[in-house]
């Protein structure tokens, strides 16, 4: 393990409410999003194959990452 540096920004990161969500529609929860009391989020989200964790992480003011969108199994 070693430290995730692009996390230290957001840190101390306080926890004012999480989401949960199946972005991928396989009818189980595989995407958590913390979100922070200024709106800063840390998003985990299970990929295939499995046994993949992707973390995004993203400030207040912050343009969102469009180069991963998620789609539903057998979408194009």
């Amino acid at each position: 393990m070693h430290p995730l540096l692009d996390a230290s920004q957001l840190l101390p990161f306080f926890v004012s409410r999480s989401e949960e969500s199946d972005p991928l529609g396989e009818g189980t929860v595989s995407e958590i999003v913390l979100i922070s009391a200024n709106h800063s989020r840390m998003l985990f989200r299970h990929i295939m194959p499995p046994m993949t964790l992707g973390i995004e992480l993203s400030r207040v003011g912050q343009a969102p990452n469009s180069l991963f969108k998620p789609t539903p199994n057998g979408a194009a």
